[in-house]
């Protein structure tokens, strides 16, 4: 074989590589996004919340509040609530939901004075006597075991103790329990408080 021959044989060689490594910088991902697209496959949710997002939303009206001619809760002083919920003795689970509520209302740091924290209690009397001096800015108050199992029902939680962010108009939206963390409700808030010019 000729020395031509041989230089010819190496050209068409690199011209090759360089076809199948052009086809493979644009076809590949070409590939991988009608795979993704037809097939389905390794497609985000795009969910950026962390706690439950209520579908449909609930009101403050499943929580026992009232609202006034004008449609609005005066009880929400125009603020975010972050409600408690709970059903008898406010034990270490209640206790560990009241902190977590507590610190992410002091980590919202200037928009804290926005958010408000009341805990809904079928033993509010006992609750309020137990928490009273840790957390002297959080509202007590009485709910009905029936309209909590209803509560519940309506948001498909078996938990007994539950957080839930409302927002100033009265709609309740994402709620939260013992297996989510602090941050969780932190960075949905900060995210809720950022996005919204009401409250």
């Amino acid at each position: 074989m000729s020395e031509s021959s041989v230089s010819f044989e190496q050209t068409r060689r690199k011209s090759q590589l360089k076809l199948i490594g052009i086809f493979c910088v644009a076809g590949v991902p070409v590939m991988l996004a009608m795979l993704m697209y037809f097939g389905s496959v390794a497609i985000p949710t795009g969910k950026t919340n962390k706690g439950q997002l209520l579908t449909p939303t609930l009101n403050l009206n499943s929580f026992g509040y009232q609202q006034n001619a004008e449609g609005f809760y005066p009880e929400t002083g125009g603020k975010w609530l972050i409600v408690q919920t709970g059903s008898g003795e406010c034990a270490l689970e209640c206790q560990d939901l009241a902190h977590i509520a507590r610190q992410v209302n002091i980590l919202m740091a200037r928009e804290q004075e926005r958010v408000a924290r009341v805990l809904l209690s079928t033993q509010a009397e006992q609750t309020q006597d137990l928490l009273a001096a840790d957390y002297p800015q959080l509202s007590v108050k009485s709910v009905d075991e029936s309209a909590l199992i209803e509560l519940y029902k309506q948001a498909d939680t078996s938990k007994t103790w539950n957080l839930w962010v409302s927002d100033p108009l009265g709609n309740v939206i994402l709620r939260y329990d013992s297996t989510n963390s602090g941050y969780d409700l932190k960075d949905d808030l900060k995210k809720l408080l950022k996005l919204s010019n009401i409250g």
